[in-house]
């Protein structure tokens, strides 16, 4: 049982170093949130963060507070009425990737 804890443990820690990699991170926001931020979009400077913050709403609906840079809230919105529909949040995360590429 040990065992099994660690291996998952190491794939867990593989797994974030791999996304840290590709220009993705994960972070613990105020108030149970959960803040996600992506570098690697400008070739220009690829240590530049966008960000946004992940959170439920009062009846459990996906919500965004705190994108950086601002995005256009039409698009975001359409993305979280999907999201909240079938509930894919790496489509929705790639969703908000491409986003912010259009952006540059």
């Amino acid at each position: 049982m040990e065992e099994s804890k660690n291996t998952t443990i190491d794939d867990l820690t593989k797994g974030l170093i791999n996304y840290k990699f590709l220009g993705l991170d994960f972070e613990k926001a105020e108030g149970n949130r959960l803040k996600f931020t992506f570098t690697q979009l400008d070739a220009a400077a690829p240590d530049n963060g966008f960000s946004f913050v992940f959170d439920t709403n009062d009846e459990d609906l996906y919500v965004i507070h705190d994108c950086q840079p601002k995005l256009d809230m039409e698009v975001v919105e359409a993305m979280l009425e999907k999201l909240n529909e079938d509930d894919d949040v790496g489509t929705f995360v790639r969703g908000m990737r491409r986003a912010f590429s259009e952006t540059l």
